[in-house]
């Protein structure tokens, strides 16, 4: 636990990083949303790039597989929920550095 800890333990926080757990992980109790993550230190950070997926395992969310038809509806949701992430990231990024908006290939 200690290793957790030097960088914040459940209260970490940086301006891009998303905290994300599936509420079947094996690890989740280690996590922002587990169970030794007090109520306190969530209803601080609830909100901010946090998202919990609801039946997911450790690292469902991580690997997309070819045919995205197919994967079940809440990783894709959350595909879609990091991917809009991400792009607001970049949006801002383009708009404090004056970097003028140019077409992207998809992710």
């Amino acid at each position: 636990m200690t290793q957790y800890v030097q960088y914040g333990g459940f209260n970490i926080s940086a301006p891009r990083l998303a905290l994300i757990d599936g509420s079947s992980d094996v690890w989740n109790d280690l996590c922002y949303h587990g169970t030794n993550s007090t109520a306190a230190h969530n209803n601080i950070r609830y909100g901010e790039n946090q998202l919990l997926i609801n039946g997911a395992g450790h690292h469902w969310d991580s690997y997309g597989i070819l045919n995205i038809t197919a994967e079940p509806d809440f990783i894709r949701e959350a595909h879609g929920w990091e991917l809009r992430t991400v792009h607001s990231w970049l949006q801002e990024w383009n708009q404090t550095h004056g970097i003028s908006q140019r077409k992207r290939d998809e992710l």
